[in-house]
């Protein structure tokens, strides 16, 4: 009798809504309302299919004014798979037969009907033979469950929300920069890309996105999936367009993106949607030269001197309303695009760029030039007195392209340094850094000469 009332009271448990907070640091706060039949008094309730990656501790319900949470637990139950496979033991054992859990130790029944316990450090590999990728990784996914015990102040049908903290998802910001043919402007798209790794199906839930850095503790998880989730992860990616912008709202010192739709995020499966876009995104292109290869001082040792050639491009823009751009943007990755007659689309580079309030200037690094080259040379060194070198280093910056070019020439200084003469202005970045900004015109170089002293006294 007590089963049978066990029974009615289990398959009452009924999930009626999701709402999800991602953070970027492969985090998320799940608030979960489940729908539950309660007698008066004490009873005891149990909600499975949970996610497995639950940070232990978190699991926790909302106050309510009509029962009251007594206990609660969190678990995982046992992943019962029932496959055929060939094992392989580190002392090159051969065992077929049937697997029933992954767990450790595994539990293999092989040909003959012999049950084995199998520890996992003792096996090398299992070959699970051709099977169907989606079922497979169904069948391999550890499911948590939580058994509650509430008091009620009568009989009926109530709500119970639960919420939790859980890793294995996570979003990031893309952005695709595409530019101009008047090479000085580009549109804007940006959107986010949310994973699921978590072995749960996230089914029509209300999603929040948080940018900014949380603090959080970190735990030892003693309940991950202990198959190799990577090996099993598949690429689909489902792409929700958006018309309108998601417009970011202050929450204390972080940013809230409120998705309007609701969302499906399957195990193993991306969500792509668009956050908002801008076009005529004004920009400057420029070349960055850092000639010194070593960042140690060479003393007397110039027979070791290197130099680098190579420049870096950037391409630098205003986050503000006059370029046409006013919201602060998450952390995330950047890609630079060219559209090219024919119907090709070229990638001109990538970056990755931390969070970027309003009114903040954004640096792209975009790659290495192939028509602009650097020569750096010491062409005098001298020992001054005990511990103080004096260096005229000279700076040669080569451009073959047919368009006149801005070009930041960056210097690191050693101890105590002063800059005797100069060809050129500089900044001084920091204490060690210094800027020299020039203009190399169409097919032709550009010499920046410089003394500097040091003391290392």
């Amino acid at each position: 009798k007590l089963l049978l009332m066990m029974g009615f009271f289990l398959a009452s448990q009924e999930l009626k809504d999701t709402h999800i907070v991602l953070y970027s640091n492969n985090t998320g706060v799940v608030s979960q309302r489940y729908e539950i039949v309660c007698k008066k008094n004490q009873d005891s309730f149990l909600i499975e299919n949970l996610p497995s990656t639950i940070v232990s501790g978190s699991l926790t319900f909302l106050p309510s004014n009509t029962l009251k949470i007594i206990s609660n637990k969190y678990g995982l139950k046992e992943n019962y798979i029932k496959r055929k496979i060939r094992l392989f033991t580190e002392d090159n054992r051969f065992i077929e037969g049937t697997i029933y859990t992954d767990s450790d130790p595994c539990i293999v029944v092989d040909d003959k009907g012999i049950y084995l316990s199998i520890n996992r450090k003792y096996i090398r590999y299992i070959d699970y033979g051709a099977v169907d990728e989606k079922d497979f990784r169904k069948s391999m996914k550890n499911r948590g469950y939580t058994e509650f015990e509430a008091e009620c102040k009568k009989n009926g049908q109530f709500f119970v929300d639960l919420v939790y903290i859980l890793e294995g998802i996570r979003w990031n910001a893309m952005y695709d920069a595409y530019v101009a043919e008047n090479d000085a402007s580009f549109s804007l798209k940006a959107r986010v890309d949310i994973k699921n790794e978590t072995g749960y199906d996230f089914k029509n839930a209300s999603v929040m996105l948080i940018a900014g850095d949380i603090n959080r503790t970190r735990d030892i998880q003693p309940f991950f999936r202990t198959m190799a989730k990577s090996a099993f992860l598949a690429e689909t990616k489902a792409s929700v367009p958006n018309s309108d912008t998601v417009k970011p709202e202050e929450v204390g010192d972080y940013y809230s993106y409120q998705i309007p739709s609701r969302l499906n995020i399957n195990d193993g499966e991306g969500v792509s949607y668009d956050l908002f876009s801008r076009s005529n995104v004004k920009f400057d292109r420029y070349y960055v030269y850092r000639g010194q290869r070593d960042f140690w001082y060479f003393y007397d040792n110039l027979k070791n001197y290197k130099y680098n050639k190579s420049l870096d491009i950037y391409l630098l823009f205003k986050n503000n309303k006059d370029n046409n751009m006013d919201m602060p943007l998450p952390g995330g990755k950047m890609r630079i695009y060219r559209n090219r007659s024919g119907g090709y689309t070229v990638l001109e580079g990538e970056t990755e760029i931390t969070n970027k309030p309003v009114n903040s200037e954004i640096e792209i690094n975009v790659g290495r030039a192939f028509d602009v080259e650097g020569e750096r040379k010491i062409v005098s060194h001298q020992k001054v007195a005990n511990n103080i070198y004096r260096d005229t280093v000279e700076i040669r910056i080569r451009n073959e392209k047919n368009s006149t070019i801005d070009v930041r020439i960056k210097e690191f200084l050693w101890g105590n340094w002063r800059i005797i003469d100069t060809t050129d202005k500089y900044e001084q970045i920091d204490v060690n850094n210094i800027e020299f900004r020039i203009k190399v015109l169409p097919e032709s170089a550009y010499t920046v000469k410089y003394t500097a002293e040091y003391d290392f006294n």
